[in-house]
């Protein structure tokens, strides 16, 4: 404690005086007050005529103590409780080095006396504001006693206990140590404990577990045990590490161990690596998101280096010493005290390194943004379907796995039913939840049809039928266009028009009526077997196409006429769908029986949808594979033709090389400077875009053209005005 000052004491001096002698102005008493005044002044004041005398000070003693530290095995008996399991301090006095008029927080006191089990106390439960065993309640004591009793293994603790015990362990190693009186053995025994606690509770508590593992690490640094890369990484929360602190010693550490000793970076290290180097912002999801997103990256960067990432040492730079901190859990001791030296190696190709760590993060970040919205929202229960599948845990990870063994054909039908019992047993399932559910399986390369996410109406025209079919390659982004739309909706009708004249049917001759890109076509031909078994109805597919140009209802005329009801166009029910297509597109009876008569439509003029005759042959001999994969699904085994396959083609795209629902969603947001994210999240979604992506995408054409970002920020994001007109013009 802090003595008091010489000037506090001479203010004391005013205490000798009555108050009523200065509220009593008489010329007597005054003189009476002066003179009393004088005489007590001139007892304190220097003579001044002998010389300043340096004042000599004496290091105070220090206090007394009788506490010591219990070894295990040793028996420590108070009361009717008896300790055997050792390693912390017992005693009546060893005063804190913080505040030496009171004990050290972890001393285990027997003359504070322990309540009888039976005796209640409402604060038993509570979380205490100062961690000492001094200010614990009755209760709370109590139980502390009886956890170091049974040897530190009780299952149901509070954080606090783990803490108050890591304090007696800081102090040993810290303080005793220092001082000598620690032996090698007795190092290794403590380190033992504290992996022994961390393994037993640090799964269940952050703060044990953050706590824990930076003593561990300090000690692997000081007191190396076996090179980093080959134990346990301890956990370190990413957003509270410093240049100086035991996370950075241990990763560089670790880091130059792996560099000189030929060892790729594993997994763990790879994480922390990032999280050191990858300027991580606080609202990044990283940060928000941590635990999911160490487990997503770990896993993603497992399958994109399988062995890890190689690294060596620079020949041109030499090691430096580094200092660092070590933060004790208490705040009794001061963590300059404990400053220790590392050393940093320059890692050859850092910096092309650490972009490969950051381009596996950005995945993450991307795979992960619809569970941090939702988690935001809703809680983790209703955003676990929005998580990568890899993530899924409990029944969802068991029906996962189910999936994928079904999906060694290609392709699996279920029923909604099915569903609700599976992948939606913990969560409602709606029009949201599933189309959740159906990005969370793209980020596998796991396709859903119908497909919801473009399309949320079409589960209501196969009554809750869906099938999950295997994608090529990586999901693309933004993944819907207006070519592909045009092709469902187009099948969709030719799937109706054909069960209306041959409802017994089993098979369907179909060509994709429009030229589409691999991952669209792989969708749509999922989407027709499906329609197949269960086909939308007639009036609903027409309406849908109603809002179509009169060039783009003629070509559909004459694809449903010549390459759908080829063979039945000239009978009843042919004649009867195509009298139901002209009525719902505007067209007259009359004409529909003129162009039968002269035996053919006008041909399109839409250049954008367009039909390779010359081609068909050779699809021909494509659709025979297709069938092969379906045929464990259908059973049909009498199929004349089956669905064959265009030549790939990009539909002709707009300014930038955006196609038309890009263009118009980005005009949209350019019509603002600012935009609250959930704006334009919702906005995005409609569009059948990832938002994130897109933004991507534009601002690498924006750098391309302008040398800067065109949108940015988190939760606001804004628009940069300055190019934004530029941006406009050329859309």
């Amino acid at each position: 404690m802090k003595k008091k000052s010489s000037h506090h004491k001479n203010l004391m001096l005013f205490d000798d005086f009555d108050d009523d002698d200065f509220f009593d102005f008489s010329e007597e008493n005054m003189k009476e007050a002066l003179k009393r005044l004088e005489v007590l002044m001139d007892g304190y004041r220097k003579p001044a005529a002998k010389p300043a005398v340096k004042p000599a000070f004496k290091i105070p003693p220090a206090k007394a103590t009788d506490a010591r530290w219990i070894m295990p095995g040793e028996k420590i008996t108070f009361g009717s409780y008896k300790i055997t399991a050792g390693f912390f301090y017992f005693g009546t006095s060893m005063p804190s080095d913080y505040d030496d008029s009171r004990n050290f927080a972890s001393l285990v006191n027997p003359n504070i006396s322990i309540p009888k089990k039976k005796k209640l106390d409402p604060k038993q439960n509570m979380v205490p504001s100062v961690i000492d065993y001094a200010e614990l309640t009755g209760i709370q004591r109590r139980k502390y006693i009886v956890w170091l009793c049974g040897g530190r293994t009780g299952e149901n603790i509070h954080d606090w206990f783990a803490l108050l015990f890591l304090y007696g362990l800081e102090r040993r190693v810290f303080m005793d140590g220092v001082r000598g009186i620690v032996k090698d053995e007795e190092f290794t025994n403590i380190r033992d404990e504290a992996k022994r606690i961390l393994k037993l509770y640090g799964d269940k508590s952050n703060p044990v577990r953050a706590a824990y593992s930076n003593f561990l690490a300090y000690f692997n640094i000081e007191r190396p045990g076996s090179e980093l890369y080959n134990i346990p990484f301890p956990y370190f929360e990413c957003k509270r590490y410093k240049e100086d602190s035991v996370f950075a010693a241990y990763i560089n550490t670790a880091l130059l161990q792996c560099a000189e000793d030929g060892v790729p970076v594993n997994p763990d290290i790879a994480y922390c690596w990032y999280i050191l180097a990858g300027d991580i912002r606080r609202s990044d999801i990283a940060v928000t998101c941590e635990e999911k997103f160490k487990e997503l990256f770990i896993i993603r960067y497992a399958e994109t280096y399988e062995k890890g990432i190689p690294i060596k040492t620079s020949k041109k730079k030499d090691p430096e010493r580094e200092a660092f901190y070590y933060q004790p859990a208490s705040t009794e001791l001061d963590k300059e005290t404990y400053a220790g030296e590392y050393e940093k190696a320059a890692i050859s190709g850092q910096k092309s390194h650490i972009n490969k760590l950051i381009s596996i993060a950005e995945r993450c970040e991307i795979e992960l943004t619809l569970y941090a919205d939702r988690l935001k929202k809703n809680g983790a229960v209703e955003a676990m379907l929005t998580l990568p599948p890899v993530l899924w845990t409990g029944v969802e990870a068991v029906s996962f796995a189910a999936l994928k063994r079904k999906l060694q054909s290609q392709r699996y039908l279920t029923e909604i039913d099915e569903l609700k019992i599976t992948f939606f047993k913990n969560v409602p399932i709606s029009r949201a939840s599933l189309i959740d559910f159906a990005y969370a399986l793209e980020t596998e390369n796991i396709g859903i049809e119908p497909d919801i996410i473009s399309f949320p109406d079409a589960i209501d025209v196969i009554n809750g039928k869906f099938m999950f079919h295997t994608l090529k390659g990586d999901v693309p982004q933004p993944r819907s266009n207006i070519t592909y739309s045009f092709c469902r909706r187009v099948t969709e009708l030719a799937v109706s028009a054909y069960r209306q004249c041959k409802p017994a049917e089993q098979t369907f001759k179909w060509y994709v009526p429009v030229q589409l890109d691999d991952y669209y076509y792989d969708r749509v031909i999922s989407y027709v077997m499906l329609l197949i078994q269960y086909p939308p109805p007639l009036q609903q597919c027409i309406k849908n196409l109603k809002s179509n140009g009169k060039g783009d209802k003629e070509y559909i005329i004459e694809y449903i006429r010549d390459r759908v009801l080829e063979d039945c166009n000239t009978g009843y029910e042919g004649v009867a769908v195509l009298e139901k297509l002209y009525k719902g597109f505007g067209f007259t009876k009359k004409e529909l029986y003129s162009e039968l008569h002269c035996g053919g439509v006008p041909a399109a003029k839409n250049a954008d949808i367009s039909l390779d005759k010359d081609k068909i042959q050779q699809l021909r001999e494509d659709s025979d594979h297709v069938y092969t994969m379906l045929s464990d699904i259908f059973k049909d085994g009498d199929a004349e033709s089956t669905p064959s396959k265009p030549d790939s083609k990009k539909a002709e795209d707009g300014g930038f090389g955006f196609d038309e629902t890009q263009i118009l969603f980005l005009k949209t947001i350019l019509s603002r400077p600012e935009w609250r994210r959930e704006e334009l999240s919702g906005m995005a979604r409609e569009h059948g875009l990832m938002l994130d992506g897109f933004i991507e995408i534009v601002n690498e054409t924006a750098y391309n053209e302008f040398d800067e970002a065109l949108i940015e920020g988190d939760e606001i994001i804004t628009v940069n005005t300055d190019i934004s007109e530029m941006m406009m013009e050329k859309l």
